[in-house]
């Protein structure tokens, strides 16, 4: 009778333990003709937060999944696509390229999962932000992920907003 109880109680509680999150990415940018800013961003969420997130993506917002063009077999990632867009500001032309970084070509390997993106502007054609990284690699839980980058249309140096990875993961509060 106990292992009957305690087989009922495991059938019970098994929806519960096997349901798994889900952390879903979206990179883009805004290009703010009235503040004349080019801001590229890197955000995501869980679960259905995560997926209301990718169905309310502008044209200029991708998740980085979608930035794989092809895979080679069941298991392994093919080829990468780069969107490339332009934001005119006043005083400055920015091109921006935006790709997929798989975490293992190998879907079923190490970070196979999490697919990252990096980043890379140009301000009249002159390289301002060679091919950037957003996240590292998935094991390293204190490299920041940068969730922001803020170019002025006058000029100067990019403007980096980089949180924890705790924290981009909504385990601490902002």
């Amino acid at each position: 009778m106990r292992k009957a109880k305690l087989a009922l109680i495991a059938i019970l509680m098994w929806p519960l333990v096997s349901h798994a999150d889900w952390f879903y990415t979206l990179v883009g940018f805004t290009c703010d003709k009235e503040a004349n800013r080019l801001v590229i961003h890197y955000r995501g969420a869980y679960n259905e937060d995560g997926k209301a997130m990718l169905q309310r993506k502008s044209r200029t917002e991708w998740g980085p999944g979608e930035l794989i063009a092809s895979m080679r077999d069941d298991d392994h990632i093919g080829s990468l696509r780069t969107v490339q867009r332009m934001c005119r500001l006043k005083g400055a032309n920015y091109t921006i390229r935006i790709g997929a970084t798989p975490g293992n070509w190998n879907i079923q390997g190490s970070c196979g999962a999490t697919t990252s993106a990096w980043v890379e502007v140009r301000q009249n054609g002159r390289v301002v932000l060679p091919p950037y990284e957003l996240q590292g690699d998935c094991h390293d839980s204190e490299a920041p992920i940068t969730t922001q980058i803020a170019f002025n249309g006058k000029g100067g140096k990019p403007i980096f907003k980089k949180v924890l990875p705790d924290e981009f993961l909504g385990l601490l509060k902002p």
